[in-house]
């Protein structure tokens, strides 16, 4: 039998928001902390699923077809990989969260195409959620991306 080179992780996915707490946690002795900035954007996850990619938005929504640039940009990862990340879009030295609205919702393929054009999409992510044939991710828990934190090559951090 072949195996098969989609991920353990199937769109759609629930992903871990984030929570309000009082104050900041303090590290365990012995161990760090590491905290992510939070983008003005949409967290969007990226699957690599054999021939194809797909684009999943926080909600669920398979998202894929509004943001043709970041699909181009996804398809020489390895098949299997996961991404969890944001998505965003620089207008001024700084995120423009109404132009990503605009990018998420683009009904058509034709305006997607000219929104990828018009205001091209970044995406920021610092973790693999996941990748086939891993077996430290083969069960990852999107609530716990400590379990399978990799670095993303830098030809994927995207201008």
């Amino acid at each position: 039998m072949t195996p098969s080179h989609d991920p353990p992780l199937q769109p759609p996915v629930e992903v871990a928001l984030a929570r309000v707490v009082p104050t900041l946690p303090t590290a365990p002795p012995g161990r760090r902390l590491a905290y992510e900035p939070k983008f003005d954007g949409h967290r969007l996850l990226i699957f690599r699923l054999g021939d194809t990619v797909r684009m999943q938005a926080r909600s669920g929504r398979i998202v894929t077809r509004a943001f043709p640039d970041l699909e181009a940009a996804a398809r020489p990862l390895p098949p299997g990989t996961v991404l969890d990340g944001e998505v965003v879009v620089w207008a001024g030295g700084r995120t423009d969260f109404a132009a990503v609205q605009k990018r998420a919702f683009a009904a058509s393929e034709s305006r997607a195409g000219r929104l990828a054009r018009e205001l091209p999409a970044s995406y920021a992510t610092g973790v693999r959620a996941g990748s086939w044939g891993d077996s430290e991710c083969d069960h990852l828990r999107l609530s716990r991306p400590e379990t399978c934190v990799r670095h993303v090559p830098p030809w994927l951090d995207f201008p």
